[in-house]
C-alpha cells in the first residue's frame, strides 16, 4: 500500500561537548514537497543552547538560519505524532524527491551524558 506521506530520518552522534556534528542525507524520492521537520534527542538536556553552526538546509535552500535552536521545533513523545512536526509550509516550499539536505549542529556542553544521539525527521507529501 502506498501513502502520501513519507518520513526521513537523518542522525547524527555527538561524543563529546562543545563537539560540532554534520547531519546530511537525501530526502525520499517520489515525494515532491517537504511539510515538515522535527528534531528529537536522547538526552533533552542536550538542546539547551544547542544551536545550527550552518543553516538547515533542503535542496540547497535555507530553512533555518545559522545560529537556530533545535529546541525550537523539539518536542516529548508525549505530543501525538502528526503534531510533532514544525509546519514548513508557512515559510517556503521546499523541495523533496530525493534532495539534498545538511545542517551542522553544534553542542554546547549541557547534556547529561555522553554520547547522545540527535534525529532530525522530515516529512515529505506527493
Amino acid at each position: 500500500m502506498t501513502t502520501g506521506i513519507n518520513f526521513k530520518r537523518f542522525s547524527g552522534i555527538v561524543s563529546s561537548a562543545n563537539e560540532a556534528i554534520k547531519i546530511s542525507g537525501k530526502t525520499k524520492k517520489d515525494y515532491p514537497l517537504v511539510t515538515g521537520i522535527s528534531c528529537y534527542c536522547t538526552d533533552p538536556t542536550a538542546f539547551v543552547g544547542a544551536e545550527f553552526q550552518t543553516p538547515l538546509t533542503i535542496n540547497g535552500e535555507e530553512v533555518f538560519p545559522e545560529g537556530f535552536q533545535p529546541k525550537v521545533i523539539a518536542c516529548s513523545s508525549s505530543v501525538k505524532a502528526n503534531d510533532r512536526f514544525f509546519d514548513i509550509t508557512t515559510i517556503g516550499l521546499f523541495k523533496g524527491d530525493d534532495s539534498d539536505f545538511t545542517v551542522i549542529l553544534k553542542d554546547k556542553g549541557t547534556a547529561a551524558v555522553y554520547p547522545y544521539t540527535i534525529d532530525i525527521y522530515i516529512r515529505a507529501s506527493k
